[in-house]
C-alpha cells in the first residue's frame, strides 16, 4: 500500500502534519501534542471519495471533538462500506488558508501515461480547471500547465489575504509528482495528490489516493508506419473496384475524376457487368489485368472488402482506397477488425474506410467523389490537409481554391493509415509547408502526439479539433465511430506538442491561408493600423481576451516622424487611426513606420473601403512591404470591398472579413 507519507519520505513532497491514528488514543495524543484546528478522515484503500460516506469532519477544536469524531467516522463507515479494509484515521493538522490545487497520474489507454495539474479541493470537477501533459514531462512543460489554468492569474497575483503562489515551487512539485508518476506507473492506473494547499512559497499536501493497477499489459499500438504512404499520391496505375456507367453512382464519379481531370496514369474500371465504361476496357476482376496496379479505391460494399483483399495479395497489390461506409459508425466493429488483421498480415496499406480517400494536386490523383460542375479543386500550394471529415475536408479545399493545395486525405474510420502516419509522412514532404488538421476524436493519442512533437519544429501544424462537449462527443460517435477524450486533455496535448490550436473553421482556414504565405513572425508584438476605429475595438478585446499576441509600442522617433508627416487630427498610438480621410499615402507612411519600427513584430490593417479617398493602389503598396515584415488584413462591406480585397490576395496579402479570422490568423502566424 502506497501512503501519504511516502510521498515526504520517497519524494520530497511535504504533507501536512499527520499521523495514522490506529486508535483514538493515538488520536487524542496527537492532538494534544500539534494543538488545533484539526482534521479527522478514514484511510481505507477501498474508500476513494471520503465525504460521501461522511468520513471526514473538519474543524475540531478540542479534544471532546477528536473523541466525538473518531466515534461518529469510524460508525458511519462501517454502515456504508461495511467491506472497506480499514488502515486507521488520519489525522491532521488544518490548514485555514491557501489555494486548492491537485496533481494527479492516469494511465490512459489512448495516450499512455499523463499528469494533471489544476484546481482542486471538492470543487475539482466542478470547476474542471485542469490541464494534462503526457509523461514524462519537463520544465517548460510544467511552465505551460500552470499558465494554461483560467484561474492562473489569480494564483500568480494571489487574492484576498492569500499571498501569490510561487512559479517556482510549483514546477518544482509537478517535476516531483512526474517522477513519482513514472516510478509507480506498473502499481497503479490512477493517483490525487488533493488538496494541495498553497501560498505564497509554501505547500503541503493533505490528502492522497490511488487505484491499484487492473491492466495486466499497457498496449503499445503507437508505431508510426509510413511504409507505401508515398503511393497513394504518386501511383502509376489505378484500379476502381465498383466502377459503374450509372452517373449517380459512387464508383462513376471516382472513375470520372480519376480518368478525366489530368492524371496521366493507367486507369482500370472493375465490374463484372461490364465489358467497358467510358470508352475503356471494363475488366470482371482484377486479377484479370495483365498490368501493374499501384492504388485500388474500392466503392463497393464494404462487406466485400475481405475477399477483394484476398484479390490485392495475389495480385499485388499494396495500397488501398476504402470509400465505402458501413463500418464502426454504424457498429460494426468486427467487420473493421476483420479487414484491419488481413490487411496487416498481407502489408496492404489502407486509407478509410467512410472516407473520400486523396487528392494530390500536382499528380492529379483525385479519388473524391465530388463532381468538377459543383466542387471547385485548388491548383498547386504549399499546404496539405488531412480530415477526419470528409465534409468538413472538401470545404476546406474550396475555401482554399485561391491559395492551393499539395497534398488532402479524408480518412474516415482509420481501419490503418491515420493521423500519425500522415503527419510523420507531411513533415518530410518537400512541397507541403503547413500542415491542417480536422479531428474530431483520436484512437492513438500517443502516436498522434509523437508524430505532431517531431514535426511541429519544422513547420507548422494547425488542428481545429471539434466534438468538445458531451454531446458533440456522441455524435462524433455515431458519425466516425471515433473515441473521443476529453477536451482538456487533448488541449494540453496538442500545447505540448506545439500545435497550433484554433476554436472554429473559419480561424482554421485563415489560420492555414496565412502560413502558406508568411514564414513564423519574429515575435507576437502587433500593431494595428486603421481608417475605422469601431472593428479594431473589437479586435482589441479578442487580443486581450486569448492573450496570445502583444501591443506593441512605437519607438519615440517613430511616433515624432508620424507626428511630423501625418496631419493632426490623425490619432497616434495602437492602433493608428488614420480615421475616415485616410489616403493611400497616409496608409503608406503608417505601415512603413511600423515596418521600419523593430518593437513591431506584425502589422494588422484594418480598411474601410467604402471611404472614397483609398484606391485599389494600395494592394502595390501592401505588397512591397509585406516582404519584409507580415501584413495581415482585414475588411468588411460588399461588392466593392471584396473587388479590393481580392485585388491585395492577387499580390499575395491575406485578407478576412472578419475580426476573429484576422486575429487569428495573427496569432498562428506568431506561435508558429
Amino acid at each position: 500500500m502506497i501512503t501519504l507519507f511516502d510521498l515526504q519520505k520517497k519524494y520530497k513532497i511535504k504533507i501536512v502534519n499527520s499521523i495514522l491514528a490506529k486508535n483514538k488514543r493515538e488520536a487524542l495524543d496527537f492532538a494534544k501534542k500539534v494543538g488545533f484546528p484539526l482534521v479527522l478522515k478514514i484511510e481505507s484503500p477501498d474508500i476513494i471519495h471520503k465525504s460521501d460516506i461522511e468520513g471526514i469532519k473538519l474543524n475540531i477544536f478540542s479534544l471532546d471533538e477528536v473523541d466525538s469524531a473518531y466515534e461518529q467516522i469510524v460508525k458511519s463507515v462501517k454502515s456504508k462500506k461495511p467491506d472497506a479494509k480499514i488502515e486507521g484515521l488520519l489525522i491532521q493538522e488544518m490548514l485555514s488558508e491557501g489555494f486548492e490545487l491537485i496533481l494527479g497520474y492516469n494511465y490512459d489507454r489512448q495516450y499512455g501515461p499523463l499528469i494533471m495539474f489544476g484546481m482542486g479541493g471538492i470543487f475539482t470537477e466542478a470547476f474542471k480547471d485542469v490541464v494534462f501533459k503526457i509523461l514524462p514531462v519537463e520544465e517548460i512543460d510544467a511552465i505551460q500547465m500552470i499558465e494554461s489554468l483560467k484561474y492562473s492569474k489569480i494564483l500568480m497575483e494571489g487574492f484576498r489575504n492569500i499571498p501569490a503562489v510561487s512559479k517556482k515551487m510549483l514546477v518544482d512539485i509537478i517535476l516531483k509528482t512526474a517522477k513519482m508518476a513514472y516510478d509507480l506507473s506498473g502499481e497503479v492506473d490512477s493517483f490525487d495528490i488533493n488538496p494541495i494547499i498553497a501560498w505564497g512559497n509554501q505547500y503541503r499536501v493533505v490528502d492522497f489516493k490511488y487505484i491499484s493497477s487492473s491492466l495486466k499489459e499497457r498496449e503499445n499500438n503507437n508505431k508510426i508506419d509510413i511504409t507505401g504512404i508515398d503511393r497513394f499520391f504518386k501511383a502509376k496505375s489505378i484500379a476502381v473496384i465498383g466502377a459503374t456507367k450509372n452517373t449517380e453512382r459512387i464508383g462513376y464519379l471516382v472513375l470520372d475524376n480519376v480518368m478525366n481531370h489530368g492524371y496521366e496514369g493507367k486507369v482500370f474500371p472493375i465490374n463484372p457487368n461490364y465489358d467497358e465504361i467510358m470508352g475503356i476496357k471494363c475488366y470482371s476482376s482484377i486479377l484479370e489485368v495483365s498490368d501493374k496496379i499501384d492504388l485500388a479505391v474500392i466503392t463497393t460494399s464494404l462487406s466485400q472488402v475481405p475477399m477483394i483483399l484476398e484479390q490485392c495479395r495475389k495480385k499485388r497489390i499494396s495500397n488501398l482506397i476504402i470509400i465505402s461506409a458501413g463500418g464502426k459508425e454504424i457498429g460494426e466493429f468486427e467487420l473493421e477488425e476483420k479487414i484491419k488483421k488481413i490487411a496487416s498480415n498481407y502489408k496492404i496499406r489502407i486509407i478509410g474506410c467512410n472516407c473520400l480517400g486523396v487528392f494530390d494536386s500536382k499528380n492529379h490523383i483525385d479519388t473524391l467523389f465530388q463532381p468538377y460542375n459543383k466542387m471547385n479543386r485548388p491548383g498547386n500550394g504549399t499546404i496539405s490537409l488531412i480530415s477526419q471529415s470528409g465534409t468538413v475536408g472538401i470545404a476546406a479545399l474550396e475555401l482554399l481554391t485561391e491559395y492551393g493545395v499539395s497534398k488532402f486525405v479524408s480518412y474516415g474510420n482509420r481501419i490503418d493509415v491515420d493521423e500519425g502516419d500522415l503527419i510523420t509522412y507531411l513533415a518530410d514532404d518537400s512541397s507541403t509547408r503547413v500542415i491542417g488538421v480536422y479531428i474530431e476524436g483520436l484512437e492513438k493519442g500517443k502516436k498522434f502526439f509523437e508524430a505532431a512533437k517531431n514535426t511541429t519544429n519544422r513547420k507548422p501544424i494547425i488542428v481545429y479539433k471539434a466534438g468538445r462537449t458531451p454531446e458533440a462527443i456522441k455524435a462524433a460517435m455515431s458519425h466516425t465511430g471515433s473515441l473521443t477524450g476529453t477536451y482538456d486533455l487533448i488541449r494540453g496535448v496538442m500545447d505540448q506538442a506545439h500545435i497550433i490550436q484554433v476554436d472554429n473553421f473559419e480561424s482554421f482556414i485563415a489560420s492555414l491561408k496565412t502560413l502558406s504565405l508568411y514564414k513564423k513572425a519574429s515575435g507576437n508584438k502587433v500593431m494595428i493600423i486603421t481608417n475605422g476605429a469601431g472593428v479594431t475595438i473589437q479586435a482589441i478585446d479578442r487580443i486581450f481576451s486569448k492573450n496570445k499576441l502583444k501591443f506593441s509600442n512605437l519607438s519615440n522617433d517613430s511616433k515624432k516622424l508620424l507626428l511630423e508627416i501625418l496631419p493632426k487630427h490623425v490619432i497616434i498610438g495602437n492602433p493608428i487611426d488614420l480615421t475616415g480621410t485616410a489616403t493611400n499615402q497616409q496608409y503608406e507612411v503608417a505601415i512603413r513606420t511600423a515596418i521600419n519600427d523593430e518593437n513591431v513584430s506584425v502589422i494588422l490593417i484594418w480598411f474601410v473601403f467604402q471611404c472614397k479617398p483609398i484606391t485599389a493602389d494600395i494592394c502595390y503598396i501592401l505588397q512591397k512591404y509585406s516582404k519584409v515584415k507580415p501584413i495581415i488584413c482585414g475588411t468588411i462591406g460588399s461588392d466593392y470591398t471584396y473587388e479590393i480585397a481580392k485585388l491585395i490576395e492577387e499580390k499575395k496579402v491575406p485578407v478576412f472579413h472578419s475580426v476573429e479570422e484576422w486575429v487569428s490568423a495573427t496569432e498562428a502566424l506568431c506561435l508558429s
